[in-house]
Protein backbone atom coordinates (compact mmCIF):
# COMPACT_ATOMS: atom_id res chain seq x y z
CA UNK A 1 0.00 0.00 0.00
CA UNK A 2 1.21 3.47 -0.78
CA UNK A 3 0.17 6.45 1.20
CA UNK A 4 -1.38 9.41 -0.61
CA UNK A 5 0.63 12.57 0.17
CA UNK A 6 -1.25 15.26 2.10
CA UNK A 7 -2.81 18.06 0.12
CA UNK A 8 -1.31 21.52 0.29
CA UNK A 9 -4.16 24.03 0.58
CA UNK A 10 -3.63 27.79 0.43
CA UNK A 11 -6.54 29.93 1.50
CA UNK A 12 -7.04 33.38 0.07
CA UNK A 13 -7.98 36.27 2.30
CA UNK A 14 -10.87 38.52 1.37
CA UNK A 15 -9.96 42.09 0.50
CA UNK A 16 -10.76 44.15 3.59
CA UNK A 17 -9.65 47.62 2.71
CA UNK A 18 -12.90 49.55 2.55
CA UNK A 19 -14.18 50.15 -0.94
CA UNK A 20 -13.82 53.64 -2.27
CA UNK A 21 -16.73 55.83 -1.46
CA UNK A 22 -18.11 58.84 0.33
CA UNK A 23 -16.88 57.53 3.71
CA UNK A 24 -13.67 59.36 2.89
CA UNK A 25 -15.59 62.53 3.65
CA UNK A 26 -14.11 65.95 4.27
CA UNK A 27 -11.82 66.45 7.26
CA UNK A 28 -13.09 68.64 10.09
CA UNK A 29 -11.71 72.17 10.27
CA UNK A 30 -11.06 72.13 6.54
CA UNK A 31 -10.52 75.40 4.76
CA UNK A 32 -13.60 76.15 2.67
CA UNK A 33 -11.61 76.56 -0.53
CA UNK A 34 -10.34 72.97 -0.51
CA UNK A 35 -13.70 71.28 0.19
CA UNK A 36 -14.55 71.17 -3.54
CA UNK A 37 -11.11 69.68 -4.27
CA UNK A 38 -11.65 66.88 -1.74
CA UNK A 39 -15.18 66.25 -2.97
CA UNK A 40 -13.89 66.02 -6.54
CA UNK A 41 -11.24 63.57 -5.35
CA UNK A 42 -13.96 61.51 -3.63
CA UNK A 43 -15.99 61.44 -6.85
CA UNK A 44 -12.96 60.31 -8.85
CA UNK A 45 -12.19 57.66 -6.22
CA UNK A 46 -15.74 56.36 -6.50
CA UNK A 47 -15.26 56.15 -10.30
CA UNK A 48 -12.02 54.23 -9.68
CA UNK A 49 -9.92 56.95 -11.27
CA UNK A 50 -7.20 56.40 -8.70
CA UNK A 51 -4.48 58.62 -10.18
CA UNK A 52 -6.97 61.45 -10.69
CA UNK A 53 -8.31 61.14 -7.15
CA UNK A 54 -4.80 61.05 -5.73
CA UNK A 55 -3.94 64.22 -7.65
CA UNK A 56 -6.92 66.02 -6.10
CA UNK A 57 -6.08 64.78 -2.60
CA UNK A 58 -2.46 65.85 -3.02
CA UNK A 59 -3.67 69.35 -3.98
CA UNK A 60 -5.73 69.43 -0.79
CA UNK A 61 -2.79 68.15 1.24
CA UNK A 62 -0.81 71.25 0.27
CA UNK A 63 -3.42 73.39 2.03
CA UNK A 64 -3.74 71.11 5.08
CA UNK A 65 -0.37 69.33 5.33
CA UNK A 66 -0.18 65.91 6.94
CA UNK A 67 -3.94 65.63 7.41
CA UNK A 68 -4.52 61.98 8.40
CA UNK A 69 -7.90 61.70 6.68
CA UNK A 70 -6.50 62.94 3.38
CA UNK A 71 -3.49 60.64 3.79
CA UNK A 72 -5.89 57.72 4.29
CA UNK A 73 -7.73 58.72 1.12
CA UNK A 74 -4.42 58.80 -0.76
CA UNK A 75 -3.64 55.33 0.59
CA UNK A 76 -6.97 54.12 -0.81
CA UNK A 77 -5.92 55.30 -4.27
CA UNK A 78 -2.68 53.33 -4.02
CA UNK A 79 -4.59 50.28 -2.82
CA UNK A 80 -6.96 50.60 -5.76
CA UNK A 81 -3.95 50.47 -8.07
CA UNK A 82 -2.61 47.43 -6.16
CA UNK A 83 0.40 49.41 -4.96
CA UNK A 84 0.53 47.93 -1.47
CA UNK A 85 3.92 49.35 -0.51
CA UNK A 86 2.84 52.93 -1.22
CA UNK A 87 -0.51 52.38 0.50
CA UNK A 88 1.24 51.00 3.59
CA UNK A 89 3.75 53.87 3.69
CA UNK A 90 0.96 56.44 3.39
CA UNK A 91 -1.13 54.78 6.09
CA UNK A 92 1.91 54.72 8.39
CA UNK A 93 2.13 58.51 7.99
CA UNK A 94 -1.59 58.81 8.78
CA UNK A 95 -1.17 56.71 11.94
CA UNK A 96 1.80 58.86 12.99
CA UNK A 97 -0.40 61.94 12.69
CA UNK A 98 -3.37 60.34 14.50
CA UNK A 99 -2.17 57.36 16.57
CA UNK A 100 -5.60 56.75 18.12
CA UNK A 101 -7.57 56.42 14.86
CA UNK A 102 -8.51 52.76 15.11
CA UNK A 103 -10.02 52.65 11.61
CA UNK A 104 -6.71 53.68 10.05
CA UNK A 105 -4.79 51.28 12.28
CA UNK A 106 -7.08 48.44 11.19
CA UNK A 107 -6.61 49.36 7.53
CA UNK A 108 -2.85 49.35 8.01
CA UNK A 109 -3.01 46.02 9.87
CA UNK A 110 -5.02 44.47 7.04
CA UNK A 111 -2.64 45.71 4.39
CA UNK A 112 0.36 44.47 6.36
CA UNK A 113 -1.30 41.04 6.63
CA UNK A 114 -2.28 41.07 2.96
CA UNK A 115 1.33 41.81 2.07
CA UNK A 116 2.47 38.90 4.27
CA UNK A 117 3.96 41.04 7.05
CA UNK A 118 2.40 38.88 9.75
CA UNK A 119 4.19 40.23 12.80
CA UNK A 120 3.58 43.88 11.89
CA UNK A 121 -0.06 43.18 11.09
CA UNK A 122 -0.64 41.26 14.31
CA UNK A 123 1.07 43.94 16.39
CA UNK A 124 -1.22 46.56 14.87
CA UNK A 125 -4.31 44.40 15.43
CA UNK A 126 -3.33 43.96 19.06
CA UNK A 127 -3.19 47.76 19.49
CA UNK A 128 -6.86 48.15 18.59
CA UNK A 129 -9.34 47.61 21.43
CA UNK A 130 -11.59 44.64 20.53
CA UNK A 131 -14.73 46.74 20.97
CA UNK A 132 -13.52 49.01 18.15
CA UNK A 133 -13.52 46.15 15.62
CA UNK A 134 -16.91 45.87 13.93
CA UNK A 135 -16.08 43.54 11.03
CA UNK A 136 -15.10 39.92 11.76
CA UNK A 137 -13.41 39.86 8.35
CA UNK A 138 -10.44 41.59 10.00
CA UNK A 139 -9.87 38.55 12.21
CA UNK A 140 -10.82 36.01 9.53
CA UNK A 141 -8.22 37.41 7.14
CA UNK A 142 -5.59 37.50 9.86
CA UNK A 143 -6.35 33.89 10.71
CA UNK A 144 -6.10 32.84 7.07
CA UNK A 145 -2.68 34.46 6.85
CA UNK A 146 -1.61 32.53 9.96
CA UNK A 147 -2.92 29.26 8.49
CA UNK A 148 -1.01 29.86 5.29
CA UNK A 149 2.12 30.56 7.33
CA UNK A 150 1.69 27.20 9.11
CA UNK A 151 0.76 28.82 12.44
CA UNK A 152 -2.54 27.13 13.42
CA UNK A 153 -2.37 28.38 17.02
CA UNK A 154 -2.17 32.01 15.89
CA UNK A 155 -4.90 31.30 13.34
CA UNK A 156 -7.18 29.75 15.96
CA UNK A 157 -6.79 32.85 18.18
CA UNK A 158 -7.86 35.13 15.32
CA UNK A 159 -10.79 32.93 14.30
CA UNK A 160 -11.91 32.77 17.92
CA UNK A 161 -12.00 36.58 18.00
CA UNK A 162 -14.16 36.51 14.85
CA UNK A 163 -16.57 34.04 16.49
CA UNK A 164 -16.84 36.18 19.61
CA UNK A 165 -17.41 39.31 17.53
CA UNK A 166 -20.16 37.80 15.39
CA UNK A 167 -21.37 34.46 16.79
CA UNK A 168 -24.12 34.12 14.17
CA UNK A 169 -21.56 34.02 11.32
CA UNK A 170 -20.61 30.42 10.46
CA UNK A 171 -17.32 31.37 8.78
CA UNK A 172 -15.53 31.93 12.08
CA UNK A 173 -16.58 28.51 13.36
CA UNK A 174 -15.55 26.81 10.12
CA UNK A 175 -12.09 28.35 10.05
CA UNK A 176 -11.58 27.93 13.80
CA UNK A 177 -12.36 24.23 13.37
CA UNK A 178 -9.96 24.03 10.45
CA UNK A 179 -7.22 25.61 12.57
CA UNK A 180 -7.97 23.22 15.43
CA UNK A 181 -7.60 20.26 13.04
CA UNK A 182 -4.21 21.49 11.95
Amino acid sequence: LTRVPPMEIKLAAMPTAPPPGPETGVPKDTKAEIIPIIEHGNALLEQKDYPGARGEYEKALVAVPDNPIILRAIARTYYGEKKLDQAIDTLKKAVEKDPVDNDTILLLANLQLEKGNVEEGKALLDKVPPESVKDPGVYLNAGIVFLNKKNPVGAWEQFDKAVKLKPEDPDGYFYRGLAALQ
